[in-house]
């Protein structure tokens, strides 16, 4: 047998072994992806939410081309895409109107409907944002998932467990999804302990991008990066910034080695890409991320991979930080981010929140680093407990600099996990 084609068959053994599905479908699923207005020019991906990886198209839009225009090239970029067809074993046709193309069938011969995402730095056609911090737990033989919907939220929210999905549609204001729901039970696996799920929203017949989380020995979480980001900004994570032009701070995707489109990456083991933060001038900012439904009096650990690319001169820094939100629930702002206000704990969020610091004088050397480290100028394991009535944590990335000439530096995953259970 073709070694790549027993590795595609291993890998959907595990998914359907991984995630049981409770529910089929007697005909062929289908899956439709609507596309409404014009582009603003860019790129547009397109693949079906994943398990680990899978692999996704791109095309590069005009601005103001059309819906129509746009769907044919996804649809040629499918068609050619070898890769695409192996794994996802589908058909493709564009109907019923030029702006919707229907996809037939999906990667595994259960019948089940599949999901397919959008991603790309295109912010034309209506499509909707990606949920917010989605979040995992596990407790008494139940996963929960939880998450937080965009403004305008959705028509519909799909949860995705290994590739599949494994509930059917939920309220477009859902927040929150239990394996009791719908019949689905997805089983834990016994030998790797993990899982990875994936949110999608829907609106007028539009996907928005999944966010996902991968759950591991029952009590780490880690923030995916496996799928193309959203207008440079990887989905479940924020951007802020705090009193700096907006020309001065970027954002944007980067691809680890091996990630390209039209490509076989499902070796990259749910890894994949990076966060881009870049600068010049004078500036502070970075990207933050909230863990939901942790459970108050216990103790979690926070670490994260970053690079600081080679960088060594000039006055920049980039800083891993964590504490826990306010009972009340509401996001940092950027100022309690930046340090220039007292965290929910009352300290301050350059000083007290500091997991890891790398500037010109202990830098990573261009290579990924797991933080906190040796390397960096702080090496604090940092544990918070939860007080009573606290049930989240945020983990923010700061970058700063004093009029540099030009600064870049990288995340590819945060992990929180559970050390310590309260008596």
């Amino acid at each position: 047998m073709n070694v790549n084609i027993f590795i595609r068959l291993f890998c959907l053994i595990f998914v359907v072994s991984n995630c049981k599905i409770a529910f089929s479908q007697s005909e062929l699923a289908s899956s439709s992806i609507t596309l409404r207005g014009q582009s603003s020019g860019g790129v547009l991906t397109l693949m079906k939410a994943p398990g680990g990886n899978y692999p996704f198209i791109v095309v590069t839009n005009k601005p103001n081309e059309s819906a129509a225009s746009v769907i044919d090239k996804l649809l040629f970029q499918l068609t050619n895409c070898s890769v695409c067809a192996a794994w996802y074993g589908v058909e493709y046709v564009s109907k019923p109107t030029t702006s919707t193309l229907v996809l037939l069938g999906g990667p595994i011969s259960l019948n089940e409907s599949s999901s397919w995402i959008l991603g790309g730095t295109d912010t034309g056609f209506n499509i909707p944002p990606p949920p917010l911090f989605v979040s995992v737990s596990y407790k008494s033989g139940k996963v929960a998932l939880e998450w937080v919907n965009p403004p305008g939220g959705y028509d519909s929210i799909v949860i995705v467990c290994g590739g599949v999905p494994v509930s059917l549609p939920l309220p477009g204001n859902s927040t929150r999804w239990t394996n009791d729901q719908d019949g689905v039970l997805p089983s834990f696996n016994s030998y790797s302990k993990e899982q990875m799920y994936m949110v999608v929203g829907y609106k007028n017949g539009t996907p928005s991008n999944g966010s996902g989380v991968r759950l591991t020995n029952l009590n780490k979480m880690e923030s995916l990066m496996n799928i193309p980001f959203t207008q440079g900004v990887a989905p479940s994570f924020k951007k802020w910034s705090y009193d700096s032009p907006i020309e001065n701070i970027d954002f944007r995707q980067g691809n680890l080695p091996g990630m390209m489109p039209n490509t076989e990456v499902a070796q990259l083991d749910g890894k994949g890409f990076y966060q881009i933060i870049s600068g010049h001038g004078t500036f502070v900012g970075g990207i933050s991320r909230r863990f939901l439904g942790l459970i108050p009096g216990h103790s979690y650990k926070v670490t994260a991979r970053i690079n600081t690319f080679g960088m060594a001169n000039g006055k920049w820094s980039v800083s891993l930080h964590a504490a826990y939100n306010a009972a009340t629930g509401e996001d940092l702002t950027s100022a309690q981010m930046a340090g220039a206000a007292e965290l929910p704990d009352k300290g301050n969020g350059a000083v007290d929140g500091e997991i890891a610091k790398y500037d010109s004088t202990t830098t990573t050397d261009g290579k990924w680093v797991d933080s906190p480290s040796k390397l960096s100028t702080s090496e604090t394991v940092k544990v918070i407990t939860l007080p009573n009535g606290i049930n989240s944590i945020t983990v923010w990335l700061k970058h700063d600099g004093t009029e540099v000439t030009g600064s870049m530096v990288g995340i590819d995953s945060v992990t929180i996990e559970d050390v310590r259970k309260s008596n």
